[in-house]
C-alpha cells in the first residue's frame, strides 16, 4: 500500500511525472494482461528488522540527538506555563501498592493524580509537558505518556513507544500502563484503587477511568522510566479485571487468555444468524478464486453467508468451468462487471446486489487460513461503535501482509504495519496478535455493517484502484466509528496476483493527500516517535520523534 511521494520534484517535472503516469495506465488498458509475476520477481526485498524495543544501540542513539532538543523544548514549555492565567496542577504520588497509592491520594491537593512505584523515575521536566497538554485539552479526564525500563546499571532500555488512545488494545492488553494521570475528582468518584484486584490494580483503575473519561489523550513522551519491565500480569487477577468490567459496560461476552503472556481476548458471542454478503471481484485466477470458495465452505466458522462473485473481463476457459460448478449452489451468485478495471465501483455494484445485514469484501486472492475467521470477525462488526474490521493477512510465506494500516506508513500515504513480519513474529509489544484499533484495515479483507456501507455512499469511486479502503475508514472515523483489526481471522493473500503489476498512482496520491493531509501526518493510533519509513515500529532516526 505505500505509495510514491513526488514532494521533491518541481512543478514542471511533477506535471511531465503525471503525464508519464497516466500514459502508462491508458496503455496498460489497451495492451493484453500483463503474464503473472513469478514466485522469485514477487518476493519482497524488505529486510524486516529489530524493532524499537529490542534495539538498544538504536534507542541509544535517539535518546543523545534528543537530549539537546529536549532542553530546548523543557525551555519552550516553561515560558509558556508561565504565560497561562491558571494550569492544571499535578500531584504525583508515590507507592509501592494499590492500598498505598489510596492513602497517599486522600493528603494531596493537585488537579490530577500521577502513580509513581518507588524506586521508579520521572523524565526531568515531564510535569510541565504534562501541565501543558492537560491546559490545552480541558477535557482530558486521563493521560499516559510512553515510557522505558532503567537497568541496574542506570542504561535506559525497551522504550515502549505506545499507539494514541485505543480502547480495543486495552482490552487486549494494559498498554497504556505508567505514567497514568485520572483527574482528582474521577479517581475519588471512581473510589481510588481496588486493592482486591491484587496486581491488576492499575489495569482496573485505568480500564474504569477510561470508560468515564471525556477524552484521554497519550502524550508520546517517554515520561516513565521503570526499574522493571512492566511485564505480564497476574492472568487471573487480569481476567477478573476484564471480567468485571464487560459486566459494568452490559456487555456478553467471554474473556480468556490470548495469544502471547500478558494478552487476552474479549470473545464476544454472534448475537442471531445474520447473513453475510461475501463480495470477491475477481479477473481470471480460477485457482485463486477456487481456494478463495473452498476456505468459505470449509473454515469460515459461520455457515450464513452468500458469495457474490464479480467477473470484471475474465477471459479465461478455466473460470467458466469453476463457475459451472455453483449454478447449482443458492448461497453463490454471479454478475459481471464489463468496464474498466475500478474495484470500488466493482465493489458498489455488488453492494447494491447483496441481500445480507453485512457486507465482507474479499479478495479472489484471499483464503482462510485459521478455523472460524468469519466469526472472528463478525464478533466485532456486529457491535454498534465499530465501522469496519480487518483480519490478519499473511503472505503465502507465512510472513505478515497486513496487521493494520498506518497513515504516513512507507513514506507516502499508508501502508501496512508490521508488514513482513516473520511467521509467528508476535511483533512490536505483541501488536500483531491482538485486537487493536487502527486508521485503516484493507479492503482485501474486510467487513462492514451494510447500513453503514448505505449510509456513507459506499467506496469512493474517485480512487478506482488504490486507498478506497483507507478513505472509507477515515470517512467512518469522521461518522463516530471505531476500525478494529482482528489476529483471530487469518487469512492468506496472494496480494495482487490476479492482475499483475499496477502502475503506480500519482492521482491517487493527490487525492488521498488534498483530503486526508493532516491525517497522514498525525496518525493517532500510531506514534510520532517511531520511523515512518519502517514497518516494524523502529524508533525514528536522528531528530525524529518528539
Amino acid at each position: 500500500m505505500a505509495a510514491v511521494s513526488h514532494d521533491s520534484l518541481s512543478p514542471g517535472d511533477a506535471e511531465w511525472a503525471a503525464l508519464v503516469v497516466r500514459a502508462v495506465a491508458h496503455l496498460a488498458e489497451a495492451l493484453p494482461e500483463e503474464p503473472v509475476p513469478t514466485a522469485d520477481e514477487r518476493r519482497p526485498v524488505y529486510v524486516y528488522g529489530p524493532d524499537a524495543a529490542q534495539d538498544d544501540e538504536a534507542y541509544h542513539a535517539w535518546l543523545a540527538v534528543r537530549a539537546g532538543t529536549r532542553r530546548v523544548e523543557r525551555a519552550a514549555v516553561r515560558r509558556r506555563l508561565e504565560a497561562l492565567p491558571q494550569a492544571p496542577t499535578v500531584s504525583v504520588i508515590e507507592a509501592e501498592s494499590a492500598d498505598g497509592w489510596n492513602v497517599a491520594a486522600a493528603g494531596t491537593t493537585g488537579d490530577f493524580l500521577a502513580f509513581l512505584e518507588t524506586g521508579d523515575e520521572l523524565e526531568e521536566g515531564v510535569e510541565d509537558d504534562i501541565a501543558l497538554a492537560l491546559a490545552a485539552d480541558r477535557d482530558a479526564d486521563v493521560l499516559y505518556t510512553d515510557s522505558d525500563v532503567l537497568t541496574a546499571d542506570g542504561r535506559r532500555i525497551r522504550p515502549f513507544f505506545k499507539p494514541g488512545w485505543s480502547p480495543d488494545q486495552l482490552l487486549s492488553q494494559p498498554y497504556v500502563g505508567r505514567l497514568l494521570l485520572v483527574r482528582r475528582s474521577l479517581f475519588e468518584e471512581l473510589g481510588g484503587f481496588r486493592p482486591e484486584f491484587g496486581a491488576a490494580a492499575e489495569y482496573d483503575l485505568a480500564l474504569r477511568a477510561t470508560e468515564r473519561a471525556r477524552r484521554v489523550v497519550r502524550l508520546p513522551i517517554v515520561g516513565y522510566h521503570g526499574h522493571s519491565p512492566e511485564g505480564p500480569l497476574d492472568d487471573e487477577a487480569a481476567l477478573l479485571a476484564l471480567e468485571d468490567a464487560l459486566r459494568r459496560r452490559g456487555e456478553t461476552a467471554a474473556v480468556e487468555p490470548g495469544l502471547r503472556p500478558g494478552t487476552y481476548r474479549v470473545r464476544r458471542s454472534v448475537q442471531g444468524e445474520p447473513l453475510v454478503s461475501v463480495v470477491v471481484p475477481f479477473h481470471n485466477g480460477a485457482e485463486h478464486l477456487r481456494r478463495c470458495l473452498r476456505s468459505l465452505q470449509e473454515t469460515a466458522g459461520y455457515e450464513r453467508w452468500e458469495a457474490i462473485l464479480v467477473d470484471n473481463r475474465s477471459w479465461d476457459p478455466n473460470i467458466r468451468a469453476l463457475l459451472a460448478r455453483f449454478e447449482d449452489d443458492p448461497r453463490v451468485r454471479h454478475l459481471s462487471y464489463p468496464g474498466r478495471f475500478n474495484w470500488a465501483a466493482i465493489n458498489n455494484c455488488a453492494a447494491k446486489h447483496s441481500h445480507g445485514a453485512y457486507l465482507l469484501f474479499m479478495n479472489a486472492d484471499v483464503e482462510g487460513r485459521s478455523q472460524g475467521w468469519m466469526t472472528a470477525m463478525l464478533e466485532h462488526a456486529q457491535r454498534p461503535e465499530v465501522g469496519a474490521v480487518g483480519a490478519r493477512l499473511l503472505y503465502p510465506n507465512g510472513s505478515v501482509q497486513h496487521a493494520g494500516v498506518v497513515m504516513g506508513l512507507g513514506g507516502g500515504v499508508a501502508w501496512h504495519a508490521f508488514c513482513y513480519c516473520p511467521d509467528g513474529g508476535p511483533g512490536y509489544f505483541d501488536q500483531v496478535e491482538i485486537v487493536r484499533n487502527y486508521s485503516a484495515v484493507t479492503g482485501a479483507c474486510m467487513m462492514v455493517r451494510s447500513e453503514v456501507f448505505e449510509r456513507l455512499g459506499g467506496f469512493g469511486e474517485d480512487l478506482p484502484v488504490a486507498y478506497n479502503d483507507v478513505d472509507f475508514c477515515l470517512r467512518l472515523h469522521d461518522h463516530g466509528y471505531r476500525v478494529v483489526y482482528t489476529p483471530y481471522a487469518e487469512l492468506i493473500h496472494d496480494e495482487s496476483y490476479t492482475r499483475g503489476r499496477i502502475p503506480p498512482d500519482a492521482h491517487a496520491v493527490e487525492i488521498m493527500t488534498a483530503r486526508w493531509g493532516d491525517r497522514i501526518r498525525n496518525d493517532p493510533y500510531y506514534n510520532p516517535n517511531l520511523d515512518l519509513y519502517r514497518s516494524e515500529a523502529v524508533v525514528a532516526g536522528p531528530g525524529g520523534g518528539s
